[in-house]
């Protein structure tokens, strides 16, 4: 989305809440010329109170999305920047400038991101129980390389708007994290229903992608289905925020709680939803309750549901499995798979 008064371009901050990079990665990507140099001025929406900042032509959206494809697809960033092929300037140093504390300034607070009952400010960390759900899209560099690189990037968008109305919803909050996939927060410190709302806003997702699948199937008239595969944990770790001027503060955790999410999506297909047994175990015994989970197993030549019960992530992955190695570091990790809210 392009700034107000700007058609056409869009601030580093935006560019930094939307796509989850952090402000060094994004720096970098100008210095290797992937994206071209920002026109560094006075911000348009005042409410901002940083003295200048930069701004990208609305072509940004694209480049960021094919360097993540390309780095998913495991190119070096050398082979990512001869792809892109940009002119730019590479100049060294800071390309952003940085924004003084006393211009920090937000309509509540100074230098702090505000997030229901609690706060973190800004260049400190505060400890936060959540729970943090990572979306992943299945296949996604099949059908980017299937489609036309117009018609993958309408794709995504309407994927983020898709999901955006659930998130709010659940009082989800988008997250920054230096895997792949869509990541939200849902801390305790908002709302107390955290871990319930994580679950919720997911199944809810599974339904949205479902109709957003079959519009996209009329509407390109191709028969592939698209899946948003889930994974949820809980923790309680140190949260910072970056960037901190920015209008949709994006979280970021310091601890691996994240990155279990991240592997548990992977372990996903076809639109599935893995959790814990330790996230399972905080809800009440009602909220369980009301929550369908279990494991699929085969027997013969027939799959069967047992429900209520987990399975170590190493019993749900064979061995010989080229992903396998993905999850050494969560094998004995008790998880299940949620199903459905009765």
């Amino acid at each position: 989305m392009a700034e107000p008064g700007k058609v056409g371009l869009i601030s580093s901050i935006a560019v930094l809440a939307r796509t989850g990079l952090s402000r060094a990665t994004l720096n970098n990507y100008i210095k290797m010329g992937m994206i071209p140099r920002p026109i560094v001025k006075k911000p348009d929406d005042p409410s901002i109170k940083a003295k200048q900042i930069g701004y990208f032509q609305d072509s940004v959206w694209g480049t960021i999305e094919k360097i993540k494809l390309y780095k998913k697809e495991g190119r070096s960033m050398k082979e990512i920047g001869s792809l892109l092929s940009l002119k730019t300037n590479r100049s060294s140093g800071e390309l952003f400038p940085e924004v003084p504390e006393n211009d920090a300034e937000t309509s509540k607070d100074k230098g702090y991101a505000v997030y229901g009952q609690g706060e973190i400010r800004e260049k400190t960390t505060s400890l936060v129980s959540f729970s943090v759900l990572v979306a992943d899209l299945q296949e996604s560099v099949r059908i980017c390389a299937e489609l036309p690189p117009e018609e993958y990037f309408s794709l995504i968008h309407q994927i983020w708007k898709c999901m955006e109305g659930s998130v709010k919803k659940y009082y989800g909050t988008h997250g920054k994290h230096t895997g792949e996939g869509m990541v939200y927060y849902f801390l305790k410190n908002r709302d107390p229903n955290y871990l319930m709302n994580a679950i919720l806003c997911a199944l809810e997702l599974r339904e949205s992608m479902k109709k957003l699948s079959n519009e996209w199937k009329i509407s390109k008239g191709w028969f592939n289905d698209l899946f948003m595969n889930i994974g949820i944990n809980e923790g309680e770790e140190y949260f910072g925020t970056i960037p901190p001027a920015s209008p949709t503060i994006g979280l970021t955790a310091f601890g691996d709680s994240v990155n279990y999410a991240g592997r548990l999506s992977d372990i996903g297909c076809y639109g599935s939803i893995w959790t814990t047994k330790n996230l399972m175990s905080r809800l009440s015994e009602e909220e369980r309750k009301k929550i369908r989970y279990g494991i699929r197993r085969k027997q013969e030549d027939r799959e069967i549901l047992i429900e209520n019960v987990f399975s170590r992530v190493m019993d749900l992955v064979p061995p010989d499995s080229p992903k396998s190695s993905k999850f050494t570091h969560i094998s004995t990790l008790p998880v299940t798979e949620v199903l459905n809210f009765r």
